[in-house]
Parts: structure tokens; C-alpha cells; sequence
């Protein structure tokens, strides 16, 4: 059975994949496993602390020792948001390589390229709209059109780093509102429902199976309930979303939420299909084609 692992350093976790390909190049996940370091809590004034760069190579150094136990050496990964605008990037990069890992530091529009690409497995049937990935550390914001990108972009701001914020901040609409102005094709895709990608999105999926039955497309007016439950403490709400969504989500799950209404309310969207390809599974095809072309 041909194997291939990928790794995804991010904001908030640190996630290792094992693909199963197939003969036809099509891949299905074998083994998941997650780790929440939440890494760009240590970003203090653009400089990447040595805790947090110690963390993440504790788990780094785990998951190339169950590697090596399953046989898998060639391991791809990428890291996001977190190594971007620090001063000792190239430190921290050469930390997690050490660890027996070919890593690729993505830039915002390669990130938001390979989220795109990625919810293409599921999401083609919307040939033109728009797609968003609420991350740790930033979101990115995707207008595409014909199955093919028009604009993409990212912005340093993602569920860690708004619980840093009160609930009630302008930020999130502002950078938004910031990011269309300077790439303003990013408005020129309009659909009623718009595609999310992600963890965010994903545990909104959960929660909202929980409470409604409904999931994969998901109505924005129940997540616009959801939220001021959850500000309001009510106790089912609170039950499902200790039920349904990790753990170490609790705690980011509202001010990622909040984004997510945002960009709902900024795009005129009705409704968001939730897709279960994101950037793993856009980086992975790269992979696969790279390795394909050696």
C-alpha cells in the first residue's frame, strides 16, 4: 500500500496525516493526529518565542518516531501563518526541519491557493463563488470563477488571535472590509452560498448537526443563533458545544465563529457549505505531483 504523510504546522495545532493512494492518484486519510500548541500565542512583537518553538518540536520529534515505526520517511509538510512577520523565522524553520521533515513555509496566497484547491474534491458542483478558512492565525478569503481562482488573499487574524480581542471588536469587519478594497475581485464572485473550509467551519458543522440536524450546509441565521447563545450562556448550546467540538477548540470556537459571521454578512451569504478538503489536501496533491515529475 503506497503511503504518504503530510504535516501541517499551524496557529493553533500542529496535525499529522497518513494518505492512502491509490493507483488513480486519489487518496483517502489512515491515520489523524493533532496536537494543539497553539503556536502564535508565542509571537510576541514579531519574535517567535523559544517556548513555543520548543513545543512544537516536542511534537514534531513524536510524530517522526511513529513515522519511522510505520516504515514512512519521505514526510512533506508546510507551516502557515506562524512563521510569517517574525525576526527569527529562518531559526525556527531550520528547528522544525531538524526533526526529519521536508517543510515548506506557505505564504498567505499560497495558503488560500491550496485551501481552494483543496475544497474542489467536494466542492465543484459551485463552479463561481466565494471561499474562506478561518484559521488560528489568519483567514483567507477566496473569489473564484469557471472552477479557477480570480483573487486570493490572507489576513493575520484567525480565531487565537481574536480571543486576544473582546467579542464585540470592529477588527474582524474592518480587515475584511480592508482586504476587498485591496483586492476588490474578491467581491466579484457573488453567491448566495459561500464555501468554508477548515477547522473553524468544521466544528461549526458539529455543533450545528447537534442542534438542528444540519450539516454541510449550514444556515447562516441558526450560526447567528448559536453565537448569541453561546454569549448569553445557554445551557444547551453550551451541552453541544462541549459534546461535539474538541476540547482544546472551546476557547477559540466563539471568536472564530464570529468571523465566520462576518464574512457571512459581508458577502450577502444565506448559506455556507462546509468542505472536508482544506490546504492538507491541496498541499498533498502538489506533493503528489512533484513526486510524480522527480
Amino acid at each position: 500500500m503506497n503511503k504518504q504523510a503530510i504535516l501541517d504546522i499551524g496557529s493553533n495545532t500542529v496535525v499529522l496525516l497518513i494518505y492512502k493512494i491509490h493507483e488513480d492518484n486519489s487518496f483517502e486519510i489512515i491515520h489523524h493526529d493533532s496536537n494543539a500548541v497553539h503556536l502564535v500565542s508565542y509571537n510576541k512583537n514579531g519574535h517567535m518565542e523559544q517556548e513555543g518553538i520548543d513545543k512544537t518540536v516536542e511534537v514534531l520529534k513524536q510524530y517522526r518516531s511513529y513515522l519511522n515505526e510505520q516504515g514512512i520517511k519521505e514526510t512533506y509538510g508546510f507551516v502557515t501563518e506562524p512563521w510569517r512577520n517574525i525576526d527569527n523565522a529562518t531559526q525556527m524553520l531550520e528547528a522544525f526541519s531538524a526533526c526529519g521533515f521536508n517543510i515548506k513555509p506557505l505564504t498567505g496566497e499560497e495558503e488560500a491557493a491550496f485551501d481552494f484547491i483543496g475544497s474542489r474534491l467536494d466542492t465543484s458542483d459551485i463552479p463561481t463563488g466565494f471561499a474562506f478558512d478561518v484559521g488560528g492565525g489568519s483567514t483567507e478569503l477566496i473569489s473564484f470563477a469557471n472552477n479557477r481562482i480570480v483573487d486570493a488573499t490572507s489576513i493575520p487574524l484567525g480565531c487565537v488571535r481574536l480571543k486576544q480581542l473582546p467579542l464585540d471588536s470592529n477588527k474582524p469587519q474592518e480587515q475584511v472590509l480592508q482586504a476587498f478594497k485591496d483586492y476588490p475581485n474578491l467581491t466579484k464572485t457573488p453567491n448566495s452560498t459561500i464555501i468554508g473550509i477548515g477547522g473553524t467551519i468544521r466544528a461549526c458543522n458539529l455543533i450545528m448537526d447537534d442542534l438542528y440536524n444540519q450539516k454541510d450546509l449550514l444556515e447562516v441565521s441558526k450560526l447567528q443563533d448559536i453565537f448569541h447563545n453561546l454569549q448569553a450562556n445557554d445551557p444547551t448550546t453550551l451541552q453541544a458545544m462541549h459534546k461535539t467540538i474538541n476540547k482544546s477548540r472551546h476557547s477559540v470556537f466563539l471568536p472564530g465563529l464570529k468571523m465566520v459571521l462576518t464574512i457571512a454578512s459581508l458577502t450577502n451569504a444565506t448559506h455556507i457549505r462546509v468542505s472536508e478538503g482544506c490546504v492538507r489536501e491541496g498541499f498533498l496533491i502538489h506533493v503528489l505531483d512533484f513526486i510524480k515529475h522527480q
